[in-house]
């Protein structure tokens, strides 16, 4: 990826519940992700889709290598939000990469 201008800054993925939050095993995932990672970034994004609308229904955080930093009253569009990958389970997983010169 890094060979093509792309960065890895995060995954999505959905929870069955109306409210999502993240799991022992989600908060352990990323938390690995970010400390076994070469990277610049203080930490990941994790989104997480719940079944109630926008915007109960989506969970935000950045998470570094020890906690999850839910965010608050972020101003999200959501027209504009688009996955960049995934595969099947029993939930929707994706990961979001960044290509710096388009700005997604």
């Amino acid at each position: 990826m890094f060979s093509r201008d792309l960065h890895f800054v995060g995954c999505w993925h959905t929870h069955p519940e109306d409210v999502p939050s993240p799991s022992l095993i989600d908060t352990r995932n990323i938390s690995d992700c970010v400390w076994r990672s070469q990277h610049a970034l203080n930490g990941f994004v994790m989104v997480i889709v719940g079944s109630a609308p926008f915007p109960s229904g989506l969970f935000v955080s950045v998470c570094d290598a020890s906690q999850v930093h839910p965010l608050r009253g972020a101003s999200l569009r959501l027209e504009s939000a688009r996955p960049c990958g995934g595969y099947s389970d029993s939930s929707s997983h994706g990961r979001g990469t960044y290509h710096p010169a388009r700005g997604r």
